[in-house]
């Protein structure tokens, strides 16, 4: 007769667990800003800041960023020479586990000034946070 209390018992574990790992994951979900998506949007958001000279929203986008903090000197300033940037492609993405990914991609520049258009090639480690895909770490080619 023990037997059937002991199932219940276990039962009532298993729902619980369940319960606290939905209402884990929806309270992930909920809080994450459309920007920070995916790891692909975190890094046009990204770039788009960069190109409206926008430095505190660009921090943003990087996991070690504190709200309340802003260092002009934790970027770099886009050159006064150079008119517009943007992701032209991303060049490849790798999973490397379930909340982290590496991302290789290739940036457009333009200078009016100096009449060229030219491109470069970075990359960025994101991780999966409750505000979404932050950057973690520069990854340069």
């Amino acid at each position: 007769m023990e037997k059937p209390k002991y199932n219940v018992f276990i039962f009532i574990i298993l729902l619980v667990a369940v319960v606290y790992s939905c209402k884990k994951n929806e309270d992930l979900t909920i809080s994450i800003e459309p920007c920070f998506s995916t790891p692909e949007s975190t890094i046009y958001t990204y770039w788009q800041f960069l190109d409206s000279r926008d430095y505190k929203k660009a921090l943003r986008c990087f996991k070690s960023h504190v709200e309340d903090y802003y260092d002009s000197s934790l970027i770099y300033p886009i050159p006064d020479r150079i008119e517009s940037l943007r992701v032209d492609s991303i060049i490849s993405k790798k999973k490397l586990n379930k909340k982290t990914y590496e991302i290789f991609y290739r940036v457009r520049f333009y200078s009016q000034k100096d009449k060229c258009l030219k491109y470069f090639i970075t990359g960025d480690k994101l991780i999966l946070t409750n505000k979404g895909w932050l950057v973690d770490e520069v990854l340069v080619r």
